[in-house]
């Protein structure tokens, strides 16, 4: 992402500090797939699951005010909320402290590709949701997954209404598959084109670390 669009978005979070400016709900996909993920940890007649959500760890990558961040520690999952606006991240943890979700949270303000290439962190599920200009970001993020762990990635598709000025690049679904092609032991999941209306058409993959 590039020093105009940082001030831009920096700008859009200070002028809306109480708010998200991607709205305020979670990401639908993300809904679904912390079901399923609750849904395998719940005991069961055989025994007690392995390892249970409370275990897992996330991280919300480009986390903005904190509209996934919230989903991801509701399910139980001790999350890291990494954003490069301090606007963003300061109205994230008190939205966190003002609702009471900030238990296990962790929140980073900084450059998200300098702190992904330095993190020893790896984690059991990796959420990035519109990051649309920062080179190498998917890639990157598929690297933070531990052996077994999962990715959801959202990127509004070139032919989206919605989404960032035409000179961000939108990559499409063979550009995605390309670049999780990269990192070694990743199978993918899903890689698919799915619609909201006729208001944003986005790119969804779901991958996982063999």
């Amino acid at each position: 992402m590039d020093t105009d669009e940082r001030m831009n978005w920096e700008a859009r979070y200070a002028q809306a500090p109480e708010t998200s400016v991607e709205g305020a709900e979670p990401d639908r996909e993300l809904l679904a797939l912390l079901t399923e993920i609750t849904r395998q940890d719940a005991p069961s007649d055989a025994g007690p699951a392995v390892r249970g959500a409370a275990a897992r760890t996330a991280v919300d990558l480009g986390s903005g005010t904190g509209r996934n961040t919230r989903a991801l520690v509701e399910a139980g999952l001790r999350t890291t909320a990494v954003d490069f606006s301090p606007t963003a991240i300061a109205a994230l943890w008190k939205r966190a402290l003002a609702e009471g979700w900030d238990r296990g949270l962790l929140g980073i303000t900084g450059d998200l590709m300098e702190w992904m290439e330095s993190t020893a962190e790896h984690y059991d599920l990796v959420v990035g949701a519109y990051l649309h200009g920062v080179d190498g970001a998917l890639e990157g993020a598929l690297r933070l997954l531990r052996p077994g762990g999962r990715l959801l990635w959202t990127t509004h598709a070139p032919e989206s209404p919605h989404g960032p000025p035409p000179h961000v690049p939108r990559p499409d679904v063979d550009a995605v598959r390309a670049e999780a092609a990269r990192v070694p032991g990743i199978t993918v999941e899903r890689l698919d084109r799915t619609g909201r209306g006729t208001h944003t058409v986005d790119i969804v993959l779901l991958a996982r670390r063999g």
